[in-house]
């Protein structure tokens, strides 16, 4: 097991805090020191603001962008990898957001920084309007994005919790504190594999994951308190990296799903869910199954021999915690094809009243089913995923809708 991510998060100023930012690469610091002195590699370092609409409210596109690029230079000097700027939360009640087009030149101008749009909530409803607006910016992040190097820092996002590691969709609400995202599919992958039965399979992956949940939660209640900081808990998703024995959809196979994507696969997904749910650990954010399709090597095998489908991938999210991640689609997806695609996952957020994403990533010049390979160390080559049909453009340009399924 690794930790994916300490991620600190602290309400920043859009003239930049430099105190505060170097008291998070200070905690950042310490905790990389101290987590990796106990055994456990830390790959990443981040931060998380409050959301970009409360922090650029009232900014010009351009006074935007140097405040991402400002940013992004301050974590650098402090040894922080990352940022997340939060999300452009889009109400109902509005019609065009000013800030989502500025989005595509935040994240050309940066390498480091990551953005959201939430249009959508169980308590308010979903922003048609912003849906299809955050598609036109992914069409236009998307040009010239070879390898996705810039999409991946991009998503939609509904009913996600604040505080929580993981990224895009990581935002800062309260007192400056941290989180740690865990990247643990290979403790499923052990859990499960020779289980002699579903309780046995459920009690190791529990057992495993306490066991290693209450020596990180030890050492970051001392961090807290040394940094005078809230630890905000563990977000136990068992993510995935793209190797051997570390992938999700390996554990299900080794649960006994004959091949991930086909028919068996929702019971497995709900499955982890029932027993992630059960841990007694202080948790965070989603805590809840993650199926991002290129960091997880077998998933990524599975797609390129045709054993699913973005379908397949939306059904599996109504009992999953994250939703559509790390999903390459054709270059030339348009918009409406990818805000009827966001809109699906937005309808699944609000009615199911769950935190689901979607992390879309246009390959230019690759049709569905074209091979794909990236050079990032964090994803695995596979096949584009097709979107089916045209989209629904109808649906769009019709106003905003409180979806009420009960």
């Amino acid at each position: 097991m690794r930790i994916r991510a300490v991620t600190v998060g602290h309400r920043q100023s859009r003239r930049i805090d430099f105190g505060l930012v170097a008291r998070a690469g200070a905690l950042c610091t310490d905790a990389r020191t101290a987590f990796e002195a106990a055994g456990y590699e830390v790959q990443t370092l981040r931060l998380a603001t409050q959301p970009l609409s409360q922090l650029a409210r009232g900014l010009e596109g351009d006074e935007v962008v140097a405040l991402a690029k400002g940013l992004e230079a301050a974590i650098a000097a402090e040894g922080i990898d990352y940022c997340s700027l939060g999300p452009v939360v889009a109400s109902i009640r509005e019609g065009l957001d000013p800030l989502i087009p500025v989005i595509p030149a935040v994240l050309r101008e940066t390498r480091s920084v990551f953005v959201t749009v939430a249009p959508a909530s169980s308590r308010n409803g979903i922003n048609v309007t912003a849906v299809r607006q955050a598609a036109e910016a992914l069409v236009e992040i998307g040009r010239g994005d070879q390898q996705a190097a810039t999409s991946r820092r991009f998503a939609i996002s509904a009913n996600v919790p604040p505080n929580g590691p993981f990224f895009p969709s990581a935002y800062h609400r309260g007192k400056p504190g941290f989180s740690l995202a865990i990247e643990g599919a290979d403790l499923a992958v052990d859990a499960f594999s020779d289980a002699p039965d579903l309780a046995s399979a459920a009690g190791n992956l529990k057992r495993l994951l306490e066991e290693h949940g209450r020596t990180l939660v030890a050492i970051a209640h001392t961090l807290a308190e040394k940094h005078d900081a809230v630890f905000h808990g563990l977000d136990i998703s068992p993510a995935p990296f793209p190797e051997a024995g570390a992938g999700i959809a390996e554990a299900m196979e080794r649960l006994g799903v004959g091949q991930f994507g086909g028919n068996g696969t929702l019971f497995a997904s709900a499955f982890l869910v029932d027993v992630l749910r059960k841990v007694e650990l202080p948790t965070c954010g989603f805590s809840g199954l993650m199926i991002p399709l290129v960091e997880d090597a077998t998933m990524a095998d599975r797609h390129a021999e045709g054993g699913y489908t973005l379908d397949s991938l939306l059904l599996y999210s109504a009992v999953c915690g994250a939703g559509l991640d790390t999903i390459p689609i054709p270059g030339d997806a348009t918009t409406d094809q990818i805000a009827s695609a966001y809109l699906d996952l937005c309808t699944l957020a609000v009615a199911l009243r769950k935190p689901l994403t979607a992390r879309l990533m246009p390959i230019p010049g690759k049709q569905a089913g074209d091979p794909v390979d990236f050079e990032f160390r964090y994803f695995a080559p596979t096949t584009v995923v097709g979107l089916r049909g045209p989209g629904s453009p109808g649906l769009f340009g019709k106003g905003n809708w409180k979806l009420t399924l009960r």
